[in-house]
């Protein structure tokens, strides 16, 4: 009695399993460092855009803040000096260095007129540009909105940028015809 048993699996059929094998592990390997290299640039940008939203939240939601800011566009609208410009006038707003002035020569509209108040954080630049007219003014002139463009970077790459109005108020000098 011959024994003819062919159940087995011959060499090559283990080599080409383990090549098909190999290139899936590799695919899904170089899909895993893809996904975690873009998590990481995705979680700077969530921050920084957190960042952009606390800064924006801070100037309507924190008195002292909203005082300093009040103070600043006081100063400007009166014809601001080099003393009102500097970052001990405004300890609250927690500036990294000296108001700029508003740069004609800057290209972007936005930042034209716009006075420059760089702020503090251990990890990013943040910079706070305010317009340095109004917006928008009351009849009365009691109330008036100030654009707040907010830009954070990480070293010298721009991470975010947000807009914002700050809502000014004053005293009423006139009041509304018709009121």
């Amino acid at each position: 009695m011959l024994l003819n048993n062919e159940d087995g699996i011959t060499l090559i059929e283990i080599l080409a399993s383990i090549t098909i094998l190999f290139i899936v592990i590799a695919t899904f390997f170089a899909f895993f460092t893809n996904a975690f290299q873009y998590n990481a640039m995705n979680s700077d940008s969530i921050k920084a855009v957190n960042i952009a939203r606390e800064k924006q939240a801070m100037f309507k939601a924190d008195p002292l803040m909203e005082s300093a800011l009040t103070r600043f566009i006081d100063n400007i609208n009166d014809g601001a000096n080099a003393a009102d410009l500097s970052a001990s006038s405004y300890p609250e707003l927690m500036l990294a260095e000296a108001i700029q002035p508003p740069n004609p020569a800057e290209t972007d509209e936005a930042k034209k007129s716009s006075y420059l108040l760089k702020m503090n954080d251990s990890k990013y630049k943040v910079f706070i540009y305010l317009k340095g007219n109004a917006d928008f003014v009351t009849c009365d002139k009691s109330k008036s909105l100030y654009k707040v463009f907010v830009e954070v970077f990480q070293e010298d790459k721009k991470l975010t940028d947000t807009y914002t109005y700050f809502d000014y108020e004053t005293n009423p000098s006139v009041s509304c015809p018709g009121l």
